[in-house]
């Protein structure tokens, strides 16, 4: 059965003869990863129905087979919607939709009508509403005069209808189900009518003032408009709190930004009865829309831009800090973080809700990230006086992502390609024996060498292959049916190519020792025997176990020392049992001290603890962590109490990835000054270990 946005993606592409993926990543708002995932379950989906799947044609984009386009698309949209029923959530969206634009009486038999539901169920999936809407003051109510309405803070009705639109928005034939719902409610203009008049207007407003918003953003925008206008052209005078507007205007001052400008001919061409309260509400709208373009950002004030990108000078810093991975074109990174930041930090300041469509999969494909990114932006909650939702972390974690991609650094899963001649039998068997050595990697269709002649390799990272082929991307040339030898070559290859420390099995050593203790009588037996234990050992490391922090914090990595002469000895103490488990060579601790000189106390991350790190090549021979426990805390910069720092934590990472989920994990226990108060506090190395247990999952 499809999902929501997988049905959604369906529809999309079946608009077009041909798309491309990075047109679908425009059009859609989502990463290529998620387009991929989305596909695989839709061309499932297709050959369910005995349907030929969508392919991936190079010089063409997506091709979809000629017998699905004859199929009637009201038809295939019936076929869609069987295949996925509103939530209680979205129902909830649906009752609350039809009181916001209510202009008469609206009677219970309008939502059964609606939701096709029962008399009982509706009445307590009403009560349910009412009981969601509270945690913003707003309240539904029931009179025998007005039938069902909302009653408290306009601004917080509004609030809550637009969270209700986005949710519904995205949904799989989303836009279609507000048209019913609007058009259930009124006789003059359909829905699509003046769907279609607003987005004009937008794009009036994109060529006056030369600017160009995202485009999935401006369109749902759009469509809560559609929703907001109605209710405005229906009530005689919005109250809206005067302690916001106040604040708002005096305060923040955002009749002086761009946005109010745009706000005011938006207003004109709306043809709106022009007021402060609207105008301060619509500038908050365009303060909250994200440009898709970074020539022109006068959104902000001097005084808020400068707040902004101190912000982001501290998010990147913190970044580098806590992965590990320093950033080769920092100004562009910056420059593109502050296109998302701006928005972002008004949509905050206003209370703006955000739905994030694709917030359960970017967690499940960037997890670790997910949460240094949630880190990162302690700083900008400590400005705002406001907890970041998830949703908002999401969208900034695709956008580090997506950037770190086009660094040259892989933070998600690695997609596949097997390329098989070979009968389906022989292909199938081929996928599972791969799909079994590297289950953490993302698997494509298997495909012949024509149809890989016409596949666009730029969401392929490795293929794997039975014939020769020319391609720049990672080749591994492998047999149809991998013998135990062939497996334990292509894991040292693949170790090699994707984490650019290979894997050497040593299995003859290994033989060698054996036969000095004993008769070996069948040597070959033995070989694939130990390659067999070593093959499942290591397959581990694709199998997305990455380290946790007890596996890299060992009691025998802990240490406590009353007090060090400087930061340098604090180093080179808390660096030592990496040392003497060769975990690192003198030459990364002399490497760490270096990075400190240069740069500066950069890695005091939080009060009392620091964090110093290399580059894996500047000595690094296998993952580890070490922490030093200090009775009398050591500074940094002499004189300066905000660099002193009581815990120590060495980081030794091969890699850019395979260490971040312990440092996930680590940022969870120092999110927590509770945490960072008992680990001083403590002592012995058994109260330590208990707390790095607890976050250890």
């Amino acid at each position: 059965m499809l999902d929501q946005r997988a049905a959604q993606l369906f529809q999309t592409i079946l608009k077009y003869k041909f798309i491309t993926m990075k047109q679908l990543e425009s059009i859609t708002g989502m990463s290529r990863r998620m387009i991929q995932y989305d596909l695989q379950k839709i061309n499932d989906w297709l050959d369910d129905h005995q349907l030929a799947p969508i392919r991936n044609r190079r010089g063409y984009g997506l091709v979809v087979d000629g017998k699905i386009n004859t199929i009637k698309i009201d038809g295939m949209k019936t076929v869609l919607n069987q295949g996925y029923d509103l939530s209680e959530e979205e129902r909830l969206c649906v009752i609350y939709l039809l009181i916001f634009i209510q202009n008469d009486y609206l009677p219970l038999q309008q939502f059964i009508s609606t939701l096709r539901l029962s008399r009982n169920t509706m009445i307590e999936l009403i009560k349910r509403a009412g009981s969601h809407s509270m945690y913003r003051e707003v309240s539904i109510n029931y009179d025998r005069r007005r039938g069902y309405f909302l009653s408290g803070s306009e601004w917080e009705i509004r609030n809550l209808a637009r969270e209700c639109v986005s949710k519904i928005y995205h949904l799989a034939s989303g836009m279609e189900l507000l048209a019913q719902l609007y058009n259930s409610n009124q006789h003059g203009k359909k829905f699509f009518e003046v769907f279609i008049d607003i987005h004009q207007k937008l794009t009036q407003i994109e060529d006056t003032h030369q600017i160009k918003y995202v485009e999935d953003n401006a369109k749902e925008l759009a469509a809560y408009l559609v929703f907001l206008l109605f209710r405005i052209n229906a009530c005689t005078k919005s109250d809206f709190p005067r302690h916001i507007i106040h604040y708002y205007v005096q305060h923040l001052c955002i009749e002086k930004t761009q946005a109010s400008e745009i706000s005011k001919m938006f207003i004109r061409l709306l043809g709106v009865a022009s007021d402060q309260d609207e105008h301060v509400y619509f500038t908050t709208l365009f303060l909250g829309l994200q440009l898709k373009e970074d020539h022109l950002m006068r959104q902000s004030l001097p005084e808020e831009r400068e707040k902004l990108d101190e912000i982001a000078n501290q998010m990147i810093r913190r970044f580098e800090q806590l992965s590990s991975i320093p950033l080769k074109n920092r100004d562009f990174f910056k420059k593109n973080l502050m296109m998302h930041l701006e928005p972002c930090y008004y949509r905050l300041i206003f209370d703006t809700p955000v739905y994030n469509p694709y917030l359960k999969s970017i967690k499940k494909e960037y997890l670790d990230l997910f949460f240094i990114v949630r880190y990162c932006l302690k700083n900008m909650e400590k400005l705002i006086h406001k907890t970041i939702s998830d949703d908002e972390i999401g969208f900034l974690t695709l956008h580090f992502a997506s950037i770190l991609k086009d660094e040259g650094v892989s933070v998600g899963k690695k997609s596949a390609l097997i390329v098989c001649p070979k009968g389906i039998g022989i292909s199938n068997m081929l996928k599972q024996q791969l799909m079994d050595l590297f289950p953490d990697m993302d698997w494509a269709p298997v495909v012949s060498v024509k149809e890989f002649s016409q596949i666009d390799e730029a969401a392929i990272d490795l293929i794997f292959s039975t014939v020769p082929l020319k391609t720049s991307k990672s080749l591994f040339v492998v047999k149809p049916i991998l013998s135990d030898m062939n497996k334990v070559k292509l894991l040292e290859r693949v170790n090699a190519e994707t984490k650019g420390l290979p894997i050497h099995f040593q299995i003859e050593k290994i033989i060698q020792v054996v036969k000095n203790f004993a008769e070996i009588r069948d040597e070959v037996g033995l070989y694939e025997a130990i390659g067999n234990v070593l093959i499942s050992t290591v397959t581990g490391i694709y199998q997305g176990v990455s380290p946790m922090l007890n596996d890299l914090l060992f009691k025998d990595e802990i240490q406590f020392k009353d007090h060090v002469n400087d930061w340098k000895e604090a180093i080179q103490v808390a660096a030592q049992p990496l040392l003497d488990r060769d975990f690192i060579q003198p030459s990364y601790v002399n490497a760490m001290i270096e990075t400190v000189e240069n740069v500066g106390p950069y890695i005091v991350i939080t009060p009392h603890v620091a964090i110093p790190h290399a580059r894996p090549e500047r000595g690094v021979n296998q993952l580890g962590m070490s922490l030093l426990h200090l009775a009398h805390p050591v500074e940094f910069v002499e004189g300066n109490l905000e660099t002193s720092a009581s815990i120590i934590i060495v980081l030794a990472a091969v890699d850019n990835k395979t260490h971040l989920k312990a440092l996930r994990q680590l940022t969870e226990l120092l999110g927590d000054d509770e945490n960072i108060d008992e680990m001083i506090r403590a002592s012995s190395v058994e109260e330590i270990s208990q707390i790095i247990e607890k976050y250890s999952h």
